[in-house]
């Protein structure tokens, strides 16, 4: 347990103790519960990251099924535990397209 006071985690509306990393983090969102405001993100080396709603940059929470979300953030320290601050969504590099529909007259 830390001993320094808290601080503000800029882009996060989260206190916390200082960032362990300053450098950011990469994961996937595994689940974010809208009525509790929490859900838990996995980082690229495996370990299981909670993350509070306050913790997403600018507010942004994921809405509906986010399982799999691309998100960059910053590992802090909440209450003794790890958590993720300042958290980004990525944009999907393989965005889902719409599938082409063919006339109803066509025959291929």
């Amino acid at each position: 347990m830390h001993s320094e006071p808290l601080q503000f985690v800029p882009g996060s509306g989260v206190a916390a103790h200082e960032p362990e990393s300053e450098l950011p983090m990469q994961g996937t969102l595994l689940w974010f519960n809208e009525v509790n405001d929490i859900g838990v993100i996995v980082a690229n080396d495996g370990a299981q990251i909670s993350v509070p709603g306050p913790g997403f940059a600018n507010g942004q929470r994921p809405q509906g099924r986010c399982r799999g979300t691309a998100v960059e953030f910053v590992l802090s320290e909440l209450s003794g535990r790890r958590t993720a601050t300042a958290v980004n969504v990525l944009p999907d590099p393989n965005p889902r397209r719409a599938r082409q529909r063919r006339p109803s007259s066509y025959r291929g």
